[in-house]
C-alpha cells in the first residue's frame, strides 16, 4: 500500500499492476488492498498472483510486460523479488515502468543483489526510520548488531523492527511490581500506550480493543546503486482497512499523543 501510494501520489503513475505469491489469504489480500487504494484514486489497478511453489520469473515478467501498467507493485518476501526483476531487467522493463516495493526489499544488500539496472527507478516503502540515521534507538539498534550480532545477520526493517518489540516489552516488564506472572504480564503489555521511538512516525499502543495496528504510517526510499536515499517521510497509509483503527484512535488520543 505504501509503495503504491508513492507511485501514485509522488510520482504520478496511472496505472498499476499488483504481483503477489497465491498464498491463501496473502496475496489475494495484498493484491485486493492496493486495488480497493487504486479505485479510491481513480487508478485502475491490473493484478498478477502466481503460484509460490512454482515461481517463474520469465514467466510473471512477461504478465508485468502484458499489463501495460505505468507502475508495477511487487507484494511478497525479498528473495522471491530477485528472479522476476532479473527477468524484468532483460526485457527491459524499467525503460516504461516505475517498480514500488514493500519494506521486505529495504534490506541492506538491496542494492548489490539487484544490480544497477534498478538504482533510480525503484522506490521502497519503509515501515520504520531509515537505517542510516541516527536517533537514539536507530543508533542503540545498530549498535547492538555490531557488538553482539554476526556480519550476516540481516540488517533491515525486520530487524529494526525486532529491536522495537524487545524494548517495548522490556520497558512493560520493568514497570510491574510485584510477581511476574501471567496475568501481570498480560495487564502490562496491555497497558502499554504512548509508546514513543525515532524509528516509528507515530507513537506505540496497545490497550483495549480486538485489533491494534499502530505503525500506519511510514516513509519511501529510492534505490540508489550503493544504498536507499529517502524521498517521502511519514505518510499515511490509506488502507481502508485502517478505518477501525483510526476510530479507535480518536476517541482514545491518550494512548497516541
Amino acid at each position: 500500500m505504501g509503495a503504491a501510494q508513492h507511485l501514485v501520489e509522488q510520482q504520478k503513475v496511472k496505472s498499476l499492476t499488483c504481483v503477489a505469491p497465491g498464498i491463501p489469504g496473502f496475496g489475494d489480500w495484498v493484491c485486493g488492498g492496493v486495488e480497493a487504494y487504486g479505485k479510491a484514486a481513480g487508478v485502475p489497478v491490473k493484478s498478477v498472483i502466481f503460484d509460490p511453489g512454482a515461481l517463474d520469473g520469465n514467466a510473471i515478467a512477461l504478465q508485468i510486460a502484458a499489463a501495460k501498467s505505468e507502475g508495477v507493485v511487487l507484494g511478497m518476501p525479498r528473495g522471491m523479488m530477485l528472479p522476476i526483476l532479473t527477468a524484468a531487467e532483460q526485457q527491459d522493463l524499467g525503460k516504461t515502468m516505475k517498480l514500488g516495493l514493500p519494506t521486505s526489499a529495504y534490506h541492506a544488500d538491496m542494492p548489490k543483489a539487484v544490480g544497477k539496472y534498478w538504482a533510480g527507478k525503484t522506490v521502497v516503502h519503509m515501515e520504520l526510520q531509515p537505517m542510516d540515521q541516527d536517533g537514539p534507538d536507530n543508533a542503540n539498534w545498530k549498535a547492538i548488531m555490531t557488538k553482539f550480532g554476526n556480519k550476516n545477520d540481516p540488517r533491515d526493517t525486520f530487524s529494526q523492527a525486532g529491536y522495537l518489540s524487545a524494548k517495548v516489552a522490556t520497558q512493560a516488564l520493568l514497570g510491574i511490581k510485584g510477581t511476574i506472572d501471567r496475568k501481570a504480564t498480560y495487564e502490562a503489555f496491555k497497558g502499554v500506550k504512548n509508546f514513543k521511538s525515532d524509528m516509528m512516525c507515530g507513537p506505540w499502543y496497545f490497550g483495549p480493543g480486538e485489533r491494534h495496528q499502530p505503525n500506519h504510517a511510514g516513509r519511501a526510499a529510492e534505490l540508489t546503486t550503493t544504498g536507499f536515499k529517502t524521498v517521502a517521510n511519514c505518510y499515511q497509509s490509506k488502507d481502508a482497512e485502517l478505518a477501525d483503527v483510526l476510530d479507535f484512535e480518536s476517541k482514545n488520543a491518550a494512548m497516541v499523543k
